[in-house]
């Protein structure tokens, strides 16, 4: 049994080694071929990263993750605010309201610890960090635990060389709220009937990379 950090951006590098076609060099992830052959040594990633929207603006909400084999810090850049992803599952009102969701009564009647991780899945703080190893179900937040700082800097340090590596629009204050603003403003959806819409991050955030790029000389 392996276990290394793998990712969904191995599977295509994965498929194509197998189809014995090369990988580009630019192509993020890597072929999984060491680890399905079980080979002794593989030197592999550190950490694993994740980036949400909630992919249309009904269930809008950005957050990053990262974690390594132990520990998981979820970023989320707007804290406190509502996250109508989690709403999905929470609010029998939502208009798009999960069959598996938790309903109203059963929220009000599961322990303490579940009702607090309702809530601030909810309303998110800016940090969250869970000890995979002794909280698997990520029930206890362990930013403000003095014994864990260290290792919140280092996991808070590794998400922003990522996104900065990966250049991460999101990684400007500005860009998340301009996102998000323009998401909240079409909650009708009526976006999908007009054939010339085009949201404007789009071309702002491709701007943005290539000011990026021309910065770095690129």
């Amino acid at each position: 049994m392996r276990s290394e950090l793998i990712s969904t951006v191995d599977l295509l590098p994965t498929i194509l080694v197998a189809a014995a076609i090369d990988i580009a060099d630019e192509l993020p992830g890597r072929d999984l071929q060491p680890l399905l052959r079980d080979e002794a040594s593989v030197e592999w990633r550190q950490y694993s990263y994740a980036l949400t929207t909630g992919s249309f603006p009904r269930a809008c909400f950005v957050q990053h993750s990262i974690r390594d084999q132990r520990y998981k810090l979820i970023s989320s850049p707007r804290p406190g605010t509502e996250n109508l992803d989690a709403g999905t599952y929470l609010d029998e009102q939502h208009q798009h309201f999960f069959v598996s969701g938790a309903t109203s009564v059963e929220q009000a009647a599961a322990p303490k610890h579940v009702r607090q991780a309702f809530a601030r899945w909810s309303r998110p703080p800016r940090y969250e960090l869970y000890d995979l190893q002794t909280d698997p179900n990520e029930w206890h937040n362990l930013v403000g635990s003095s014994e864990h700082g260290t290792t919140l800097n280092r996991l808070k340090d590794a998400l922003r060389d990522w996104q900065m590596r990966t250049r991460d629009p999101f990684i400007e204050t500005e860009h998340v709220d301009a996102y998000v603003t323009e998401q909240l403003s079409n909650l009708d959806l009526g976006y999908r009937k007009d054939r010339t819409f085009r949201w404007s991050y789009q071309d702002d955030f491709l701007a943005w990379r290539n000011g990026q790029l021309a910065a770095e000389g690129k």
